[in-house]
């Protein structure tokens, strides 16, 4: 598990360097925090029905962090193309 999350965090740190060679730190950040806020938006409304439906607690983690992966690669990629076709 900790190898698990040194991984997940070492990441981030690697995957945010490029995005901000690529793409401005402004646009980086507001994509984030977005994907931060609908991310915990969807945990709140169905974190509840998951406990209710017998899902366990790892199990809702890792499709929250899927989904937030899934729903933040098409922004970047649009965000870098628009960022390219300008310079």
């Amino acid at each position: 598990m900790l190898l698990a999350l040194a991984i997940v965090w070492g990441g981030s740190f690697f995957f945010n360097e490029i995005a901000v060679r690529e793409v401005p730190v402004f646009s980086v950040v507001v994509a984030r925090v977005a994907l931060a806020a609908i991310s915990h938006g969807f945990a709140g409304i169905y974190g509840r029905r998951f406990r209710k439906m017998g899902i366990s607690p790892m199990c809702t983690a890792t499709g929250q962090v899927v989904a937030s992966s899934v729903i933040l690669l098409p922004v970047m990629v649009s965000v870098a193309q628009i960022g390219a076709a300008k310079a």
